[in-house]
């Protein structure tokens, strides 16, 4: 409890490239991009946006953040009777993020999460990484990261993707008669062209995901457009399976 106490202030720059908070006083779970009020301390501290209370940790401290442990630091910072405890029972373990590097890489994760069939969508947070400082100018915190989190009707129900240095990105929007249920999916390593003709062009590695298996990489735009599909063009890609908060 100690510990993750000292990641509850003075946070500003990890929350807004994290991925999801919640507050020890309310125990409310929530992304950081809900969090509209900081104490201008050193370097910033985060004020719940439920009930205005600068108890908020965010999973970038290495602890997982569910009801369980929010209510564990609520018993040991706010009720006496708790904080002298010699233990609080949490689980603590740490939300084990696996980063996708070899092509092995990618056939554990389609292997595990069944090719994403029978699979949707159900949340997308996209973080620029640039904000707009007090004194008007625009200053970069962080990358571009988009994280997806997928709900499967087969074990494990729900895993996060968490892509970083995102390139381009499609969603397909609402469609009346279509329910958004991926059948399969294509995931793969391929090149990046980055840069113009001004400042010179290069290529990189980068990692393709998309939500058809015969997604036509040479031409992302035509096919997104072509067949109606989500995809997202990335440098790099890290996941885990996350617990059911239901």
């Amino acid at each position: 409890m100690e510990e993750a106490h000292q990641y509850s202030s003075n946070h500003k720059k990890e929350l807004q490239n994290d991925y999801r908070c919640g507050c020890f006083y309310c125990e409310k779970i929530f992304s950081p991009v809900e969090i509209t009020e900081w104490i201008e301390d050193s370097l910033g501290t985060a004020l719940c946006p439920s009930c205005g209370i600068d108890s908020v940790i965010g999973e970038y401290s290495g602890f997982r953040i569910t009801p369980m442990f929010l209510n564990a630091m609520y018993k040991y910072w706010f009720v006496p009777e708790y904080s002298n405890a010699e233990q609080i029972e949490v689980d603590d373990e740490v939300f084990d993020f696996r980063e996708i590097r070899t092509e092995q890489d990618i056939d554990d994760l389609m292997t595990i999460y069944h090719g994403f069939h029978d699979s949707v969508i159900a949340a997308v947070s996209y973080r620029s990484g640039y904000a707009v400082g007090s004194d008007r100018s625009v200053d970069q915190y962080g990358n571009h990261n988009v994280s997806v989190i997928f709900h499967s009707q087969w074990d494990p129900r729900l895993v996060e993707l968490c892509f970083e240095n995102v390139r381009k990105i499609y969603i397909n929007g609402l469609r009346e008669n279509y329910m958004n249920i991926i059948d399969d999916a294509t995931l793969c390593f391929c090149d990046i062209t980055i840069g113009d003709e001004i400042m010179g062009e290069m290529t990189k590695h980068g990692i393709l995901w998309a939500d058809y298996s015969d997604f036509d990489i040479s031409d992302l735009d035509q096919s997104a457009a072509e067949y109606d599909m989500t995809f997202i063009l990335a440098d790099s890609l890290k996941w885990r399976i996350i617990e059911d908060d239901n």
